[in-house]
């Protein structure tokens, strides 16, 4: 990508890659569609592959991630297609489960197999699927709890919320934004974090939301199928971005994310895009070009503790090492 930014396709990850985070010895742990869990070593020169079986602490033919979350304490959260949560420490290969809903006694649990997204809490995680949101929370720094929040998202009649997929979740103070195949919705927090009810936002204007990112003031960034949709702290429209030679290279948004220097990626079906200041620029993959992204289906962005900015594709891994003068 000549004169914006230095680009490197990491030549050790050539897969379809998705789910990026982390870790604090900075290895990056992602989800390929042909391997499940992988960790690529601080170096960038080795893959170690993992996957998740049922009491086991070692690997499964099972493979498939779709969310990731590192917090604080240096644990890896993991959302299954299958098996609901999995944790782990990231320098060991043992994995248990945080969340199995079917294998919870509580009768209300809603079953949360496929966890799309996940969220910290003050004292654990909001885990989304296909069909609710359950609280994880930690009791004696050991036990992990199960709470139901909801079966469905109460807004309303049942019928308008039942069977909505959960695609993305984020928290902002004590509010807590639910992405989903049926809108944009938003519940305030109560006491321990739990939820009372879900409120639709914007129905008329806003359809599927696949992305959800907390901006660096506070304001809402959503990624939806008709594009970008900005909203202040107080809900306010800021901004709608759509496809177009100066936006974005596709109104289908799969992931937003704001780095440090609060520049702004978003990454769609169909390439890049990139906001610095107040000026856009669109980004595609050129066959031939080892500067260019490896591939137009940009799924994840995270940031490195150097500022070097981390992307997936369904061709690739990138990472962009500098951004230089235009």
């Amino acid at each position: 990508l000549p004169g914006r930014k230095a680009l490197v396709a990491i030549k050790a990850v050539e897969f379809a890659t998705s789910q990026l985070a982390i870790a604090p010895d900075g290895a990056i742990w992602m989800n390929i569609e042909t391997k499940g869990l992988t960790r690529l070593d601080p170096g960038l020169t080795e893959l170690e592959s993992y996957s998740f079986g049922y009491g086991m602490d070692a690997n499964s033919p099972d493979g498939g991630f779709s969310s990731l979350l590192i917090d604080r304490a240096g644990l890896l959260w993991a959302g299954t297609k299958t098996q609901g949560v999995t944790i782990s420490n990231t320098q060991k290969n043992a994995f248990t489960h945080a969340l199995n809903p079917a294998e919870s006694s509580n009768p209300n649990m809603p079953m949360v197999n496929n966890v799309r997204a996940l969220a910290a809490s003050e004292t654990g995680f909001y885990s989304g699927g296909e069909s609710g949101i359950v609280r994880l929370h930690q009791k004696d720094g050991t036990v992990l709890q199960e709470v139901a929040l909801l079966n469905t998202l109460d807004s309303g009649p049942k019928s308008a919320t039942r069977g909505l997929r959960i695609h993305s979740l984020v928290r902002r103070g004590r509010t807590l934004f639910a992405g989903t195949s049926g809108g944009l919705f938003s519940a305030s927090l109560q006491a321990s974090d739990r939820i009372e009810k879900f409120s639709h936002i914007e129905p008329e204007r806003i359809a599927t939301v696949r992305a959800l990112r907390i901006a660096a003031d506070d304001s809402l960034l959503v990624g939806t199928d008709a594009g970008l949709l900005h909203f202040d702290a107080n809900f306010a429209l800021i901004s709608q971005t759509q496809a177009g030679a100066q936006a974005l290279p596709d109104n289908m948004v799969l992931a937003v994310f704001e780095d440090s220097h609060k520049r702004l990626y978003v990454g769609t079906r169909n390439g890049l895009a990139i906001k610095t200041a107040n000026s856009w620029r669109s980004y595609q993959s050129e066959q031939g070009n080892p500067r260019s992204i490896p591939g137009n289906l940009i799924r994840s962005f995270t940031e490195g503790q150097d500022g070097k900015i981390w992307i997936a594709t369904h061709s690739g891994l990138a990472r962009i090492d500098r951004f230089e003068a235009s």
